[in-house]
């Protein structure tokens, strides 16, 4: 019974996150679809200006996902303060916002890049389907907004870092290993944590990813380490999007590029074996 109600817990908890971030975007695509409906003519709005109607607002929201998905994830951990609260539970101590010594935020930014470097690694090397790659690069691009590089950061590294660290390791791992082994736990929230994510490269990738994190919060018996983790996580992906141009140019630049975050790699790997668990 203990393990069962840990799953139930643990989806409850990914639901929760899923709900709050669809309810966010369909509340904003019907606002914008009856302001669309009161500025027309209302004698000339057919079935088909309103389809058209339909269609523009649904642009617009994909123009306007990345404030949402901030507005949803501030949302989220209020809500979130707000259940503990009238539980009588501290959020924080529920999640696991524990700090750490500040020697400990480098190397730490260190594991975010050299995640990203092995993962952008294995999607080059790794013979994936053609269209698992297309899928990839699409969602990527959809992902990383070059052109509004703020807002990107906001969404990808801000957002995700912490909303994501709050619902995956604060709130479905903490409360899968409460009724099942470590090992078991981590699996089953890093697959919970890959399935949220788009192309299936990037469910491999992000489930991997959760693993990491999980090992990384098992060390410090904290999510703020991890939160560190997954924003450099991002924001090296990001600056990896801007500088792949450039580092393609030519052999050296790729050959500097591999040599310094295979280094990195190696430091970060090395520091985090090293690292003693928390207690």
């Amino acid at each position: 019974m203990r393990t069962i109600g840990a799953i139930i817990k643990a989806i409850l908890y990914v639901v929760f996150f899923v709900v709050i971030q669809g309810l966010t975007s369909f509340i904003y695509l019907i606002a914008t679809l009856i302001s669309k409906l009161r500025a027309a003519d209302f004698e000339s709005v057919t079935s088909k200006s309103v389809q058209d109607m339909l269609i523009q607002s649904a642009i617009e929201l994909w123009d306007k996902m990345p404030i949402l998905m901030i507005g949803s994830g501030i949302f989220m951990l209020v809500l979130l303060w707000i259940i503990f609260k009238m539980r009588h539970k501290s959020f924080a101590k529920e999640i696991h916002l524990k700090a750490i010594g500040a020697s400990n935020i480098v190397p730490l930014i260190l594991v975010g890049i050299a995640l990203q470097f092995v993962a952008t690694l294995a999607v080059e090397l790794i013979p994936y389907p053609e269209i698992w790659i297309i899928d990839h690069q699409q969602a990527m691009d959809e992902a990383v907004n070059l052109k509004n590089i703020a807002m990107t950061i906001c969404s990808v590294v801000i957002y995700a870092g912490i909303v994501e660290e709050v619902i995956f390791r604060g709130l479905v791992y903490t409360r899968l290993k409460r009724g099942m082994p470590v090992v078991v736990a981590a699996i089953l929230s890093s697959i919970l944590f890959g399935l949220i994510h788009g192309s299936p490269i990037q469910v491999l990738a992000t489930i991997l990813m959760g693993l990491l994190l999980v090992w990384v919060f098992e060390k410090f018996n904290s999510i703020v380490p991890c939160i560190i983790v997954h924003m450099a996580n991002n924001l090296t992906a990001i600056v990896i999007a801007w500088a792949s141009p450039i580092i393609e140019r030519n052999m050296w630049t790729i050959i500097i590029y591999t040599m310094v975050m295979s280094a990195i790699t190696m430091i970060a790997g090395i520091w985090l074996c090293k690292k003693q668990k928390a207690h």
